[in-house]
């Protein structure tokens, strides 16, 4: 699915991932888990979804509520006697406690940048951080968005920030680097067993043929 900006694109995947649960009858599904800090764009729902205080503050009445952990922060977060599969596997763990906080029935998706990004500076999460949160994710059924808007196409080294860990999201929102600076263009991706679900709900027009043209002339040489 194409769209126009890295927080249209936020906003579908919480759409889609709310009708991924619809269409399997999943109905208790309506919490929303991200990272303190975080930014996951400026629309009311990706807004609502980001930990980011400064940036909510003065739309806090008409924001809908969203969960948060805590984002990985090495400088703030890494204790001095913990390894860094300690650390890795105490913060993703705190995934997992909120979860059963809220009741794993009722979380819909959990929302990261693999990258933070916009919030924290460019910081990386330990190794093993999210083959730990796909396993949290796999466990309780909770879809994991990849927020790559910022990190994705190729910024990290891979074309997807999270291919480095050798797994993937069941969504995954992308821009900035998707149009090379060229033309505003942002999109969502999914799995094959969340697009199976939601298959006979999707919109019948995906963008504008011309944005989509312009956006191929970075990536094909």
């Amino acid at each position: 699915m194409f769209l126009g900006s890295g927080s249209e694109a936020m906003e579908a995947a919480l759409k889609l991932a709310r009708q991924f649960h619809l269409e399997r009858k999943d109905t208790k599904r309506v919490n929303i888990i991200a990272r303190t800090p975080s930014y996951h764009g400026n629309t009311l729902g990706a807004l609502a979804t980001g930990g980011h205080a400064g940036r909510r503050a003065p739309f806090q009445p008409m924001l809908m509520e969203a969960h948060h952990i805590d984002a990985t922060y090495r400088y703030r977060m890494k204790l001095e006697d913990e390894s860094e599969d300690e650390y890795a596997l105490r913060m993703a763990n705190q995934l997992e406690i909120k979860i059963r906080d809220l009741g794993p029935e009722t979380v819909m998706a959990f929302v990261a940048e693999p990258v933070v990004g916009a919030s924290l500076g460019s910081q990386p999460a330990p190794i093993g951080y999210f083959k730990r949160i796909r396993d949290i994710c796999n466990k309780y059924g909770v879809l994991y968005i990849a927020d790559e808007v910022m990190c994705g196409m190729g910024r990290t080294g891979s074309l997807f920030a999270l291919e480095q860990e050798g797994i993937f999201a069941d969504i995954t929102t992308l821009a900035k680097g998707l149009g090379a600076g060229y033309q505003p263009i942002a999109a969502v991706m999914a799995s094959e067993s969340v697009v199976s679900a939601i298959k006979k709900a999707v919109e019948p027009y995906g963008m504008d043929t011309l944005i989509c043209l312009t956006q191929l002339q970075p990536l094909v040489p």
